[in-house]
């Protein structure tokens, strides 16, 4: 038998919620949305400039866009260029999940659907020897 670790999908938080529960800083969640939708806009703009955008601890947005190599200048086609595409990379706050905290959580997620498969064989068992 092989173990694997995979990656456990929790629930998801809407924006609603996100902002609602960014608003401890004393910023309501209307002025929180109002920030993360101007994010979108200022992120494209710099990046259409090729500029590497930094959101602080959170971390830094870059556009990434390549071709594979050609023999000669001539040969070079645009056609050749790949889709680009917008990379992430966590800053400090986000570097700092534990990885053993991460595992640990998708370990006992995995025993816990194995534990309730279980009981519910048991219990269909002994409800066909009853």
């Amino acid at each position: 038998m092989e173990y694997y670790h995979f990656t456990v999908k929790m629930s998801f938080c809407y924006l609603s919620v996100f902002c609602v529960s960014s608003c401890s800083s004393g910023v309501g969640s209307a002025g929180v949305k109002a920030v993360l939708d101007r994010l979108n806009v200022v992120l494209v703009r710099h990046l259409q400039h090729g500029r590497r955008v930094s959101v602080g601890e959170l971390g830094t947005f870059r556009y990434t866009i390549g071709s594979p190599g050609v023999i000669d200048e001539k040969t070079f086609d645009t056609n050749l260029i790949r889709e680009p595409k917008v990379r992430f990379y966590p800053g400090k706050a986000l570097q700092g999940l534990s990885r053993a905290r991460l595992v640990l959580r998708s370990w006992s997620r995995r025993k816990t659907k194995r534990r309730k498969k279980r009981m519910a064989e048991t219990a269909i068992d002994r409800r066909s020897n009853n």
